[in-house]
C-alpha cells in the first residue's frame, strides 16, 4: 500500500526480534512476500520510523537488532520531552483545544492562567501523548466557556504545590496543609515519586548520565533504571557534560 510513498512506523522499539529480522530483510532488499506466496513484491518505500524508548540502549541491552537500527537512523530527529519545552505548552493547548471543540462539540474556547501555569509545572512523563489526553478529559469535564484546575487530575492541579521539606528530608514535623488533605496512601505515592525522581536526576547529573554508573550507585540492574528513567521522563543526554558525547 505504500509502494512509491511513506510508510509511519511508530514505537518501533517494541517490535518484536523476529519480527525485526522481516524488516531488516526488507529494508535491505527492497522486497516483501506476502504471507502463503511464493511470488516476491519489489517495493519501493520511504520509511519514517519514531519510538520513545532509547533504541541505543536497546542496543546495548540486545533488545533491539543493531544492524536495524543503523539501516533505520540514516537521518535521526530528536524531539526533546515537552518538560525541557514548556514553553510549547501553551500553542499545544490552543491547538487540542480548537481540535476537540469541534470532534466532541464542547464550548470550552480558552484554559485560566491558573490552570496553563499547573500545566506548565507538571513534569509530563507521559509526554505530548498524555497533554492531549488531559485537554481531551478536562474538555469532557469542563462546565464554562475555560478550563480549570478543578478539571485536571490531582496529580496535576497539586503540581504547583511544593513538596513538604519533611517528606524528603525528616529535618521537620511541620507539614503543608496541603498535605493534609490527601488520603496517606497518595500521599505516600506522590512522594515516593517525587523522592525517585529526584535521586535519580542527582545521580545521573554526578555521572555525566553514564547509565551504569548511575545503576552501580544506586545499587540496581541498568534494565531497572532504564525503566524509571523512561517513567520519570529523564534522558541521558540531558546530564552529558556540555562539549562531551557518550
Amino acid at each position: 500500500m505504500a509502494h512509491r510513498g511513506t510508510i509511519f512506523l511508530d514505537e518501533i522499539g517494541d517490535m518484536p526480534r523476529h519480527l525485526q529480522v522481516k524488516l531488516l530483510r526488507a529494508l535491505q532488499e527492497y522486497k516483501i512476500q506476502r504471507l502463503g506466496s511464493e511470488n516476491p513484491i519489489s517495493v519501493d518505500v520511504r520509511v519514517m520510523a519514531a519510538s520513545n524508548r532509547d533504541l541505543e540502549a536497546d542496543v546495548e541491552e540486545g533488545d533491539f537488532r543493531k544492524d536495524l537500527y543503523y539501516r533505520l537512523s540514516v537521518v535521526s530527529l530528536t524531539v526533546p520531552a515537552l518538560r525541557n519545552r514548556v514553553e510549547d505548552i501553551p500553542a499545544l493547548v490552543d491547538s487540542y483545544i480548537s481540535y476537540f471543540g469541534n470532534r466532541i462539540g464542547s464550548r470550552v474556547i480558552g484554559i485560566v492562567p491558573e490552570a496553563l501555569e499547573a500545566l506548565r509545572s507538571y513534569p509530563w512523563p507521559g509526554n505530548v501523548r498524555e497533554l492531549i489526553n488531559i485537554i481531551e478529559r478536562a474538555m469532557l469535564l469542563c462546565d464554562g466557556a475555560e478550563i480549570t484546575t478543578a478539571d485536571f487530575p490531582a496529580v496535576i492541579a497539586d503540581s504547583r504545590t511544593p513538596l513538604p521539606a519533611a517528606a524528603v528530608t525528616g529535618r521537620s514535623d511541620t507539614i503543608a496543609e496541603e498535605w493534609l488533605e490527601k488520603p496517606l496512601a497518595e500521599a505516600r505515592r506522590e512522594v515516593l515519586e517525587t523522592f525517585e525522581r529526584a535521586y535519580l536526576s542527582g545521580l545521573l547529573k554526578a555521572t555525566g548520565g553514564r547509565v551504569g554508573e548511575t545503576a552501580r550507585r544506586a545499587g540496581i540492574e541498568p534494565r531497572s533504571l532504564y525503566d524509571k528513567m523512561k517513567h520519570h521522563g529523564l534522558r541521558k543526554e540531558d546530564f552529558h557534560a556540555p562539549g562531551k558525547r557518550r
